[in-house]
């Protein structure tokens, strides 16, 4: 691995690459750093930082204000509200020292990133120009032409002591490190800079949203800001394009909402405050036509860091206080400088919102003394799919969506109390309402199944019908109860009751749960060994372990991800995949199965049957016959998930007597077989890693040693509360 420095005059930097990691710069680029990424842990008395994710030795709950997950941040400074009087700061580990500022030095015009390139790859550096807020008030970007070419002014080259150009006092730090680049100090439409010294004449520059998300959708009723790609009306009839002046001619031929008009294309927008989206058609005899898009589903959660977009019911502040009615003066008259773009203030009652770009939700409050403070609006997620099957027999850990019981009847709401009233959505996790009319065990020590009330007004309750899963959820699959019968190597397993209890060989026997036959001669773990496994040999108590893998990561353990079996059904275009079972919109080859199953197992989820680039789906776009899907390569963990260890792609590189490995693609000291296989990836990507490319018992490779030809390698198992899996 080799350290390499790559130096940008850049601001925003993405390093697109499956094995580079970014090392952040230990400076800030803001007064108050809120960016600030760096792994600075010491304050500037000296005193090492307390980590974001603990609550020793000082209590604190700003943790869940830093982006992503507070044990990322580990100890280092940060500022996770922005406050503007603040740098980055933490909470000490001196008991006695709560928190502390740090010393975070500015950046200046040249900022070095190092990066630790694996096999000498190459990054490629691409320029994230974008804006994540409606009007880009967070902008810090380097462009400096306008929408229509002009060259922009260097703020500091302006009199700012003149009314016209009061706006340059509203930019956060030092005017001349803003230079000539776009900004918006104001809050107008979208970033934009001074083009003239002897007026106030400016012009909007052309910064593109920053890609994220589903926005086919409109978040206030009338869609002011809807930025998505409908391209037809509410009759089906094509949009006219907006620079263009045929077959209708319009007033809006050069720029608006932030945007040149060729950067609009065809598609659906209200630019001028119409009841919603619209366009000017290709039919001469239909000027304009109304387009039907979606509302927004509601959340009650953030998208983005500083959740501008939020739209839920959040109506208390971080600390318990109520919100204050938005269209309210008492107890606090809310500033003059606040928008609704598009929305009344009524319409957003006592609500948390973020009108004027904070940092994060946050709301007046109802409390004389405490004007306004920030709310708690966690970040949005993506909707896990729980499996359709039960990991144990009470099935109390079940979360899939099965709301039929065994005789067919349907489930009644744990939220209802008709046709039945009870009390045990009380008792389901995250309250009732989440868990719809699915089945489910809450009352463990009673129940032995999954169950649910039903419908029927005259049968009260019944059991459900959930299998039972093929795959472990614990570290030693002390739980599985499946029905897998071979071990590693093949070999069928002999059945627990057929061999003699009272023999000490075989005295794990006694420890399985429940009727012994019922375990027939499946895989199990009775006695906590490293995974469940089994006896193969009546004489002399002879056992292997079985390979049971755990659930499916959302994640590609190799770049090409021919082995992912996740849930992801849309395409790095946020297109819909079309069904593998189906030959509509695009007839294809692929219907009747491929990776070992029959299509309809696979839906519509991403696959890669055919050894592609990396996972991919046919579209439900007629125009667009396949694109790829955008799926994380899984985080590289020196541990192993299954017991052999078929996935393992970490960098130990020792057997487990100490002796370094031999390369996989060297012949010194030993001649490595002809059989061994790593699918769509080459001998040399492994170096001298452990690895198991014949499905040996665990990870192995070949040793340095002339005498020993190869060994296994210690590689633990990942713990669950630290991995990818669910």
């Amino acid at each position: 691995m080799e350290e390499t420095l790559i130096c940008c005059t850049i601001i925003h930097l993405i390093i697109i690459t499956g094995t580079s990691v970014i090392t952040y710069p230990n400076c800030k680029l803001t007064r108050e750093g809120m960016e600030y990424r760096g792994n600075i842990s010491v304050t500037t008395s000296g005193r090492t930082c307390q980590r974001w994710d603990r609550q020793e030795p000082h209590a604190q709950g700003y943790g869940s204000h830093l982006p992503g997950n507070a044990s990322l941040h580990e100890n280092f400074c940060r500022n996770p509200l922005a406050n503007e009087d603040a740098t980055p700061w933490c909470y000490t580990t001196d008991p006695n020292v709560r928190y502390e500022l740090c010393d975070i030095p500015a950046c200046g015009k040249t900022i070095c990133f190092g990066i630790d390139l694996i096999n000498g790859e190459t990054p490629y550096i691409v320029f994230s120009e974008c804006r994540d807020t409606l009007h880009g008030e967070t902008y810090i970007g380097l462009k400096s032409h306008t929408v229509t070419g002009k060259q922009c002014l260097r703020w500091d080259s302006v009199n700012s002591s003149n009314p016209d150009y009061a706006a340059i006092r509203n930019l956060k730090g030092s005017i001349s490190d803003h230079e000539n680049y776009c900004r918006n100090p104001d809050r107008k439409t979208s970033p934009w800079c001074f083009i003239q010294t002897d007026s106030d004449q400016w012009e909007y520059c052309d910064i593109p949203f920053c890609k994220r998300g589903n926005e086919e959708c409109l978040s206030n009723p009338s869609g002011l800001n809807y930025f998505g790609t409908v391209s037809r009306t509410t009759d089906n009839i094509e949009c006219q394009r907006w620079d263009e002046q045929k077959p209708h001619k319009h007033v809006f031929s050069t720029e608006f909402m932030g945007l040149p008009v060729s950067k609009h294309n065809n598609y659906c927008r209200n630019p001028d405050s119409r009841e919603r989206p619209w366009c000017y058609t290709v039919d001469s005899t239909v000027p304009f036509q109304y387009c039907d898009i979606p509302k927004c589903q509601e959340r009650n959660c953030k998208i983005t860091d500083n959740g501008i977009e939020y739209k839920g019911k959040h109506n208390m502040t971080r600390n318990g206080i109520p919100c204050q009615r938005w269209d309210s003066t008492f107890p606090h008259v809310p500033s003059n400088k606040l928008s609704f773009p598009g929305e009344t203030f009524s319409a957003q009652e006592n609500y948390c919102r973020n009108p004027d770009g904070e940092s994060s939700p946050w709301c007046y409050t109802v409390d004389p003394s405490e004007r306004w403070d920030y709310c708690y609006i966690p970040n949005c997620s993506k909707k896990i799919t729980y499996p359709n099957c039960k990991l144990t027999r009470l099935g109390m850990e079940y979360r899939g969506n099965i709301s039929i019981t065994t005789s067919g009847k349907t489930c009644q709401r744990w939220d209802s109390q008709s046709p039945h009233s009870h009390d045990y959505g009380n008792d389901l996790p995250l309250g009732a309402s989440i868990h719809e009319n699915y089945c489910r065990s809450p009352d463990s020590e009673d129940a032995i199944t999954p169950w649910c009330y039903t419908t029927d007004a005259n049968v009260r309750w019944e059991y459900c019908d959930i299998p039972i899963c093929e795959c472990r959820d614990t570290l030693k699959g002390e739980g599985y109860i499946g029905s897998t019968a071979h071990t590693i190597n093949g070999t069928r397993c002999l059945r627990w009751d057929s061999l003699n209890r009272s023999n000490s060989k075989y005295a794990s026997i006694l420890k399985l749960k429940g009727n012994i036959t019922s375990h027939e001669n499946y895989c199990r773990n009775p006695d906590e060994k490293l995974a469940p496994w089994c006896y193969i040999r009546v004489d002399n108590g002879l056992w292997e372990y079985c390979d049971i893998p755990f659930y499916s990561a959302e994640c590609l353990n190799n770049p090409r991800g021919q082995e992912y079996l996740g849930t992801e059904t849309n395409t790095e275009d946020n297109i819909e995949c079309q069904r593998w079972d189906e030959q509509k919109p695009h007839s294809h080859e692929l219907s009747r199965g491929f990776m070992g199953l029959p299509a309809p197992e696979h839906a519509n989820y991403c696959r890669n049957p055919d050894n592609r680039d990396r996972p991919w789906c046919y579209t439900v776009n007629s125009t667009v016959l396949f694109q790829y899907c955008n799926i994380r390569e899984c985080q590289e963990h020196d541990c192993k998930d299954t017991e052999v260890g078929l996935e393992y792609r970490g960098i130990i590189n020792m057997t487990r007597n100490g002796i370094p490995c031999q390369r996989w693609d060297s012949k010194y000291p030993h001649e490595p077989s002809s059989k061994l296989s790593f699918p769509s990836e080459s001998l040399s990507a492994h170096e001298n890693y452990c690895r198991n490319p014949d499905k040996k018992l665990i990870p192995w490779c070949y040793t340095v040693d002339p005498d020993v030809r190869w060994d296994y390698c210690d590689v633990p198992f990942c713990l669950s509360d630290s991995d990818d899996r669910r």
